[in-house]
């Protein structure tokens, strides 16, 4: 899921106030692995239309919800839209489902 908020905080404060406070609040435990399956994982990707984690570009879990809010933002390195690199990683994630 992604959500889109309006704020006068910027990205520091929203990562400190907002998000360890909502992933506090819902038990969120913290541990060395950040691989492992966590209660709640809560991440800033876009402030400001600026993006703040390049996995949105190249992991589907990320950008599909994110394409549902920012579907033309565009990709820095590639000049594609959200959207574009949201079907080609749908596409490459059907051939690898096809191989396996």
């Amino acid at each position: 899921m992604a959500v889109q908020i309006i704020t006068p905080l910027n990205a520091e404060s929203i990562r400190i106030q907002l998000i360890k406070s909502i992933e506090t609040q819902l038990h969120r435990v913290r541990i060395e692995n950040k691989n492992t399956p966590h209660t709640v994982d809560i991440d800033l990707i876009v402030f400001n239309g600026k993006v703040q984690d390049d996995d949105l570009w190249n992991k589907l879990f990320i950008s599909l919800p994110v394409s549902e809010i920012l579907p033309n933002l565009k990709s820095g390195s590639s000049g594609k839209s959200l959207l574009q690199i949201v079907n080609e990683l749908k596409s490459s994630t059907e051939a690898e489902h096809v191989q396996d």
